[in-house]
C-alpha cells in the first residue's frame, strides 16, 4: 500500500467562523465534503476495515540512544480515518501541542526513510509510542485559499492513559532509560488492520468463451454455525479444502477425499504423505491410529480388530485394539504378547501352540543361544533350576548340551560316526532297564546293577557303595568306608600312602579335605604348591611373599593375563574414597557408612581438587560418620580418599609384628632360599618337609 499527502480545502473561515466569501463561497460544497464525502468515506472504511496499522509505521531505535524512528506508513482509527505519514508530508512530534490548535502549530517533515521522535525530554519508564489522526490550517499559495495539511500527531503516552478503542493507535511499547535513552522495544499493544467479512472470495483470471475474465478460485468463510472453512472451486463444485468445527477442537482436511504431502517434492502417493522427518504424537493421547482395511467407519472401542493404535508407554511401544496386544521394549529388547496370546510364523492357518512355526527351523544363536522350557508342574521362570524345574538345549564346543542347573546331557558326534551321550566334563547318568550307568567325567564310569551281578574287564576301576571311586578300588560307606591307622612314627610312616600325577582326590558332600597337626594342618608344595577354583575362607592371618590378581586380560582375554600387585602396609589399613562438588560457599559434606567410625581409627585425609587449582581443606574431621571440607572456590569437585586403621576386636587382638627375630630352628633358613644362593635351606616345620621340599617321596632312594 502506498500514501501520498493529503491536503483539501478550507472552507470555514476562522475569523469570521463562517463559510469563506469569495469565488469559492460554495455552501453546497463545504456540505457536500464535510457533511456527505468525508462522513460516508469514513463510514465505509470502518464499515468494511478493523482499526490499526495497515502498512509500514515500523519503529526502529539504536539501544541506549535517544529518538525513535517511524518509517512511511498507513493507519485507520476506529472512527475510519486514514491516518497516512508520506513521504514529503508533514508530521507533529510535540507532544506538549494543544489538541483543538489548528494554526501555527509546528510541524517536521517526513523523508523517505520516515522521521525521529524525539525521546530526550522522556523521563524513566515504560511508554507507548501513539499516532492520531490531525491536520492543520495552512496558508498555502499567495491569493489562494488556506489549505488543511494531514498531520499526523506522534507521541509517547502512558500506557495506562490510552484506551484500546482506536482513536488513538499503538505503535510499540518503548521502554526509555535516564535522558530518554531507549533500552527496549516490543510490539505488545500494536495492532493490525483488519478485513471483517463473513466470506473472502479469492479469484484468478481466466480465458473463457467471452473472452478474458476472471472467476472464482478459492473463498474462506465462517459457516452459520461457526468455525472456519476455505473451499476451491471445482467446476461448478464447491470442494472443501480445509475445516474447523465451531468449538474450533477438530480440523479436517479434503473431507471428499484426496492426498496431503508434507516435505515431498513430487506428487502426494497416499492420503498423508511426509518425507524428511518422522510423523510425530505425544501427548497423553499421543499414538498413530488405523483401521481394518475392511472396516468403513470409525469404532472408538474394537471388540474385533476393527480398529488399531500404535502407541508407547513406560518405555515400550505398544499395539492396541480394545487392549494391549503386543509390546515392545527397547531397554531389554523384549517383544512381549498379553497372557494366552499366540505367535505363527509361516502358519497357514491358526497357530495351535503359543508359537508355531512351518517350514523351517526355529534358530537361536549367539553367546547365550538355546531353547529353554519348563516343568509343566512349574507356574513361573525359575531363573537357576535346583530341582529340574527349567530346562535348556544348547550347543557348544560341538555337542548338543541338556541343561537344568548344570549340564546333565551332553551328545557329541563321534569319530567312528556314531553319537555319544553323556558328559565329558561332569556327572551324568544313563539308565537302561533298571540298570544305571553313570559316568562322572574324565572317563570314569560307575555302573549299578537292576539285578545281583556286575561284571568288570580290562583295568576298569572298582566302586563299592560309591559312584566316583578314587583308584581301581574306591569303598563308600554309611558308617566308615576304609580306617587305616599307622602306629608307627617316622620319617614317611602314614596310614594312607598314595603318590601319582594326583596323589590325593577328595570329594565330600560337606568338606572335601579336612586336615589338623599340631603345628600344621596341610603342606603343600610344587611350582603352584595350591589352587582353589572358588572362594577362601580364612579366619586366621595370612602370611605371604607377596600378591596380587590375575584376570584374563580386558584387551585380549583370549590370549593375555592383566596382573597386578596387592597394596601392602605395616598396619591394617582401610580405604575409603569418593569424589563430592563443594557448594556456593566452597563447602561439601562427605556421608561415610555407618561401621566407619567404630570401624577405624588414626583416620587420615587426603584431597586433590580436579579441573584447576584450588585450596581445599578439612574442616571438620570424622564425626558421626561425616567429615567437611571447604575449597576457596566454589562448585569445585573434590577426589578424597579416607584411611584409618582397624580397630575392631580381632585386629586389637592380632596386630602385625612387623620386624621379629627368626626362632633358633628359621635361622639360617630362607623363606624363599632360592634367591639367596646355592645352599640356601627353606625354612621348614618338620624334617620330613625338607625331604618333600627336595623332591624326595616314598619308595624313592
Amino acid at each position: 500500500m502506498s500514501v501520498t499527502p493529503m491536503v483539501r480545502t478550507q472552507y470555514w473561515n476562522l475569523s469570521t467562523n463562517t463559510i469563506r466569501s469569495g469565488s469559492t463561497n460554495h455552501g453546497e460544497s463545504f456540505t457536500d465534503v464535510e457533511s456527505g464525502l468525508l462522513p460516508l468515506s469514513r463510514a465505509t472504511e470502518s464499515s468494511l476495515h478493523s482499526w490499526g496499522v495497515a502498512d509500514g509505521l515500523a519503529v526502529s531505535a539504536v539501544v541506549d540512544t535517544a529518538g525513535l524512528t517511524v518509517a512511511p506508513g498507513a493507519a485507520l482509527d476506529s472512527l475510519g480515518r486514514i491516518v497516512a505519514l508520506a513521504a514529503g508530508g508533514e508530521a507533529i512530534v510535540d507532544p506538549a501541542v494543544d489538541p483543538s490548535q489548528m494554526v501555527n502549530v509546528p510541524t517536521v517533515s517526513v523523508g523517505d526513510t520516515g522521521l525521529v521522535v524525539p525521546t530526550d525530554s522522556s523521563g524513566p519508564g515504560t511508554f507507548v509510542l501513539t499516532v492520531v489522526f490531525r491536520e492543520v490550517q495552512d496558508q498555502g499559495l499567495l491569493f489562494n485559499a488556506p489549505v488543511l495539511v494531514h498531520t499526523p500527531w506522534l507521541r509517547l503516552l502512558v500506557s495506562s492513559d490510552v484506551p484500546d478503542d482506536g482513536r488513538v493507535i499503538v505503535l510499540a511499547t518503548v521502554t526509555l532509560g535516564a535522558g530518554g535513552v531507549v533500552t527496549a522495544l516490543d510490539a505488545g499493544r500494536r495492532h493490525l488492520a483488519g478485513l471483517p467479512a463473513g466470506r473472502l472470495e479469492l479469484r484468478t483470471p481466466v480465458v473463457a468463451a467471452s473472452g478474458v475474465t476472471q472467476q472464482e478460485g478459492a473463498a474462506l468463510s465462517v459457516p452459520a454455525d461457526g468455525g472456519l472453512l476455505l473451499t476451491a472451486r471445482s467446476g461448478d463444485a464447491d470442494v472443501s479444502l480445509l475445516s474447523v468445527d465451531a468449538a474450533l477442537a477438530s480440523l479436517s482436511l479434503l473431507s471428499g477425499g484426496g492426498r496431503v504431502s508434507v516435505a515431498v517434492p513430487g506428487p502426494a502417493q497416499t492420503t498423508l504423505h511426509v518425507e524428511g522427518d518422522p510423523v510425530h504424537s505425544g501427548g497423553a493421547g499421543g499414538g498413530f491410529s488405523f483401521a481394518d482395511r475392511a472396516v468403513g467407519s470409525y469404532v472408538d472401542v474394537p471388540g474385533a480388530g476393527e480398529r488399531w493404535v500404535w502407541y508407547a508407554s513406560g518405555g515400550a511401544a505398544r499395539l492396541w485394539s480394545g487392549a494391549d496386544v503386543l509390546s515392545i521394549d527397547t531397554v531389554n529388547r523384549r517383544l512381549t504378547l498379553p497372557p494366552g496370546g499366540q505367535l505363527s510364523v509361516s502358519v497357514a492357518g491358526e497357530p495351535q501352540r503359543v508359537v508355531h512355526v512351518e517350514g523351517s527351523e526355529v534358530h537361536s544363536g549367539g553367546p547365550a543361544g538355546g531353547f529353554s522350557f519348563a516343568d509343566r508342574a512349574v507356574g513361573t521362570f525359575v531363573e537357576f533350576p535346583s530341582a529340574g524345574q527349567r530346562w535348556v538345549w544348547y550347543a557348544d564346543g560341538g555337542s548338543a548340551r541338556l541343561w537344568s542347573g548344570r549340564d546333565l546331557l551332553t551328545v557329541t558326534p563321534s569319530t567312528n560316526g556314531g553319537v555319544e551321550f553323556g558328559r565329558p566334563d561332569a556327572p551324568a547318568t544313563l539308565s537302561l532297564f533298571g540298570s544305571r550307568i553313570f559316568d562322572v567325567g574324565g572317563g570314569v564310569l560307575a555302573i549299578q546293577s537292576g539285578g545281583t551281578v556286575v561284571s568288570f574287564n580290562g583295568g576298569d576301576a572298582v566302586g563299592i557303595g560309591t559312584q566316583s571311586p578314587g583308584g581301581q578300588l574306591g569303598v563308600e560307606s554309611a558308617g566308615t568306608a576304609i580306617s587305616a591307622t599307622n602306629s608307627q612314627d617316622g620319617l614317611f610312616r602314614s596310614a594312607v600312602q598314595a603318590s601319582g600325577m594326583t596323589g590325593v582326590l577328595a570329594q565330600g558332600r560337606n568338606t572335601g579335605v579336612w586336615a589338623a597337626g599340631g603345628s600344621i594342618g596341610l603342606v603343600a608344595s610344587g611350582p603352584t604348591a595350591g589352587q582353589f577354583f572358588g572362594d577362601v575362607s580364612i579366619t586366621g592371618t595370612l602370611h605371604k611373599g607377596g600378591g596380587g590378581f590375575r584376570i584374563d586380560h580386558p584387551l585380549d582375554p583370549a590370549n593375555a593375563y592383566l596382573s597386578h600387585s596387592f597394596v601392602e602396609s605395616p598396619e591394617m589399613l582401610n580405604v575409603y574414597r569418593g569424589t563430592v562438588t563443594t557448594d556456593l560457599d566452597g563447602d561439601a559434606t562427605v556421608e561415610l557408612p555407618a561401621y566407619v567410625e567404630a570401624l577405624n581409627a588414626d583416620v587420615s585425609y587426603h584431597l586433590t581438587v580436579v579441573g584447576g587449582a584450588s585450596t581445599v581443606g578439612v574442616t571438620r574431621p570424622l564425626q558421626g560418620n561425616s567429615f567437611s571440607l571447604h575449597t576457596d572456590l566454589p562448585g569445585a569437585q573434590v577426589c578424597w580418599v579416607v584411611l584409618g586403621v582397624r580397630q575392631d576386636a580381632w585386629a586389637q587382638a592380632h596386630r602385625i609384628q612387623v620386624e621379629e627375630a627368626k626362632p633358633d630352628a628359621a635361622r639360617g633358613r630362607y623363606v624363599h632360599p632360592d634367591l639367596f644362593g646355592d645352599g640356601a635351606a627353606p625354612v621348614v616345620v618338620e624334617p620330613e618337609h625338607e625331604a618333600l621340599l627336595a623332591g624326595r617321596f616314598p619308595g624313592e632312594d
